[in-house]
């Protein structure tokens, strides 16, 4: 079912790349980066150690992006 999933956000990915969007990606998994390669090559991956920092991080970075 992983494998499944992770080739449907794959996809996703390639078209949202196809039309011109970046992707950031947030996660709690400390291993993301090494399948996040495998679905899209070099991505931008976020580590958030404590899900309740989330809203802080996720303000930090819309700022940095629309400045």
């Amino acid at each position: 079912m992983r494998n499944c999933r992770m080739e449907d956000t794959r996809k996703a990915l390639i078209e949202a790349q196809q039309q011109g969007l970046l992707s950031v990606y947030i996660t709690t998994d400390k291993e993301a980066a090494s399948y996040l390669k495998r679905m899209q090559g070099e991505v931008t991956c976020i580590m958030i150690d404590e899900v309740k920092r989330l809203p802080r991080k996720i303000t930090r970075m819309y700022r940095s992006y629309t400045a």
